[in-house]
């Protein structure tokens, strides 16, 4: 038993280890390292981003809200990789939002929310020809990723299309699936435990007709008996009495299931 649950637990450590934020910064000079991670909520429409990620270089929207034609990506020397752009919610669709990016050349849009830190799913009336992702991060995340995290300052970031962390489906979930599987092996082990016991106390009793053998009486005032050493009650007039050959005499209710 302290076994299973010693692997129960590892196995929950052992997910939670892997859960991981959605953008994560890192620094452009070598060797890289990360700078921060933010969580993020992907588009319902538009590619899926690959599973091992889009990594780009990142720039702030003109216009910011991305509701009209948006200005073109840098032109950086000897740079060929993806660039991402980050505009604000509200003013437009997210749809507008995405086809705007998508018109200048971006090749992914990060939407952040607007005095909110919730996350939300965009959706988009058409998604014919939406042909580059999306997600929606906070509006914090927004901030710190417009002030420190654009191109200029040496950062460049990876974008995953993993659903965030949430705790009732990562934590709580598979916390309350342990801990029911535990209770199952509990009762198991409790019912077959009991069932062996009677078993073995079944082995060990007098067969029916034996027990037949030893006399019943009703108790009368007189009789050489007062009290029952089970119960420890005394007896009453017409009480049945099992009396054993050692010449003791008990309630047959309760001398009964030791014989």
């Amino acid at each position: 038993m302290h076994c299973a649950l010693n692997t129960a637990l590892l196995a929950l450590l052992g997910f939670l280890a892997s859960v991981r934020a959605n953008i994560i910064v890192y620094t452009q000079d070598v060797p890289h390292t990360i700078a921060e991670e933010f969580r993020d909520m992907p588009a319902s429409f538009g590619p899926e981003i690959a599973p091992d990620g889009l990594r780009g270089f990142l720039v702030v929207g003109e216009p910011e809200d991305g509701c009209g034609p948006m200005a073109k990506p840098p032109t950086v020397e000897n740079f060929t990789g993806k660039w991402i752009v980050l505009v604000s919610r509200f003013n437009c669709s997210f749809e507008v939002k995405v086809r705007n990016a998508q018109a200048a050349g971006f090749n992914c849009a990060i939407v952040h929310n607007v005095n909110s830190s919730e996350l939300e799913t965009m959706s988009a009336k058409d998604p014919v020809g939406i042909d580059i992702p999306s997600v929606f991060v906070s509006d914090l995340a927004g901030q710190i990723l417009s002030e420190e995290y654009i191109y200029i300052n040496k950062f460049y970031i990876m974008v995953n299309g993993d659903l965030p962390f949430d705790i009732n489906t990562h934590l709580l979930l598979p916390f309350a699936i342990v801990v029911v599987l535990c209770l199952i092996v509990i009762l198991i082990f409790m019912i077959v435990k009991c069932i062996k016991d009677r078993r073995r106390a079944r082995r060990h009793r007098l067969p029916n007709r034996s027990l037949k053998k030893i006399p019943i009486c009703k108790f009368s005032k007189g009789d050489p008996y007062d009290t029952c050493a089970i119960c420890l009650d005394d007896y009453q007039e017409g009480d049945k009495l099992r009396v054993l050959p050692c010449a003791h005499a008990y309630h047959s209710k309760c001398i009964d299931p030791w014989l």
